[in-house]
């Protein structure tokens, strides 16, 4: 399996689903919805790098969500204005050039290794992929 990176895009306030805060917070279970995606990365070790991208307002919190649940290989940037702006800072944080790197919603946690792993063979195989 090839390494890569994935720049987690969480920097959203929350806006159209009225939540009064970031739905990244929100809990599913006994734990917040940017822990369940972290750890779908975290625990998978073809990921080398993960760029947690968020708000600077909720830096603190989630700072504090990655020291409590002992989330690895987090490097974390703050977001743009626009959805495009937080993903280009993420992207300017990635260490290793070199790998794939792929883009995920923080909001979207049920993610499966399979089929990132298909995904990262078809950048690698066609340089792209989507």
């Amino acid at each position: 399996m090839t390494n890569y990176t994935v720049v987690i895009v969480a920097a959203g306030q929350g806006k159209r689903m009225n939540a009064g805060r970031n739905k990244q917070f929100l809990m599913i279970g006994e734990r917040p919805l940017v822990v369940h995606t972290l750890q779908a990365f975290t625990k998978d070790e073809a990921c080398r790098e993960i760029i947690l991208v968020t708000n600077q307002s909720d830096e603190e919190d989630m700072q504090e969500l990655i020291t409590h649940y002992k989330l690895p290989k987090i490097k974390m940037v703050h977001g743009g204005k626009e959805r495009q702006d937080s993903v280009y800072q993420g992207l300017l944080a990635v260490s290793y050039p070199r790998l794939p790197v792929l883009i995920h919603d923080g909001a979207r946690p049920f993610i499966k290794k399979e089929n990132v792993h298909q995904l990262v063979k078809k950048i690698v195989e066609e340089e792209a992929a989507y």
